[in-house]
């Protein structure tokens, strides 16, 4: 996902196919960042494409940036990244990286990934919605307990009025016997 300065992607999770594992590397030290500006042609082609399918990673015109500071190092051979989108906006990339050696990605795959970012989108739109929901529930008690608060204090600003009116009352009955 894109960082708050949206300078870079930061990998927020990883799982490694071949040893069956999932990385959590969020606040880890060894956690992968895309700089926007050391490769404007991999995020300019976030920004327009569904999908990015790289057989070719070193040389694909979206990421040939990555050859040696990225795909060299990991051994990444073939990259198939789809672009994550969330209230319209573009917020990061679920990236399919193929290690090793060179892969031809099929259609169904490039369509797979396609479907998958939209699955993430979903999720945080739900996620969203859930803390929408839970803030608005949190305000609605809130709001009750304010109108409690207010009728409690109407209440007793009416009995005060009412127990006033009996006092004047009383007292001008009073003041009229006195008279008489």
């Amino acid at each position: 996902l894109f960082d708050v300065g949206r300078k870079r992607i930061v990998c927020q999770g990883l799982y490694e196919l071949e040893l069956k594992r999932y990385v959590d590397t969020i606040g880890s030290t060894t956690q992968v960042a895309l700089l926007a500006a050391g490769d404007p042609s991999y995020f300019r082609a976030l920004a327009e494409d569904r999908v990015i399918c790289a057989d070719d990673a070193a040389t694909h015109p979206a990421t040939h940036e990555f050859a040696s500071g990225y795909l060299g190092p990991l051994q990444i051979y073939s990259m198939l990244e789809a672009p994550l989108r969330h209230k319209g906006e573009l917020v990061g990339v679920l990236c399919h990286e193929h290690r090793y050696h060179r892969r031809t990605w099929t259609q169904d795959e490039v369509s797979f990934a396609g479907h998958m970012a939209d699955f993430v989108a979903h999720a945080m739109e739900a996620s969203d919605r859930l803390v929408a929901e839970r803030a608005l529930h949190q305000l609605n008690q809130e709001l009750e307990q304010r109108v409690d608060e207010r009728a409690r204090q109407l209440e007793e600003a009416t009995e005060l009025v009412l127990r006033m009116q009996k006092e004047r009352t009383e007292a001008q009955m009073a003041a009229g016997f006195a008279q008489e």
